[in-house]
């Protein structure tokens, strides 16, 4: 598979978000746990969004350090490697507190690409 561009990694990545967003809109935390269909989806797009961080140049890490790159790159291993230990309050917390404004920045970045 060839290598994908920042511009393109930074598109997955927003894309995830939104997936994420829509799959539980409407939903609270209960809902979520509850729903296993939901829960694969957004596990799933939680690890392409991971991958994708991961791939993302040094370079555009160490000048947009407002993304916590580290964290959201080691959260796929956590996906990956811990599947039955994921802890599901946690994940839903990341939706509703963390992901909001990592998206925004995302989408700031990607802006920076078109300019």
């Amino acid at each position: 598979m060839p290598k994908r561009d920042d511009d393109l990694l930074i598109s997955d990545m927003i894309e995830c978000c939104v997936n994420i967003f829509e799959y539980t809109n409407g939903m609270n935390s209960n809902n979520f746990i509850n729903d296993r269909k939901t829960v694969d989806a957004v596990i799933r797009n939680f690890e392409v969004l991971s991958e994708a961080c991961k791939k993302v140049s040094e370079d555009l890490r160490s000048t947009n350090t407002f993304i916590e790159w580290k964290k959201v790159s080691d959260f796929r291993n956590i996906l990956v490697h811990q599947y039955f230990g994921i802890n599901y309050e946690i994940m839903w917390k990341i939706i509703e507190e963390y992901l909001p404004q990592q998206y925004e920045y995302l989408k700031q970045l990607a802006a920076k690409f078109s300019e």
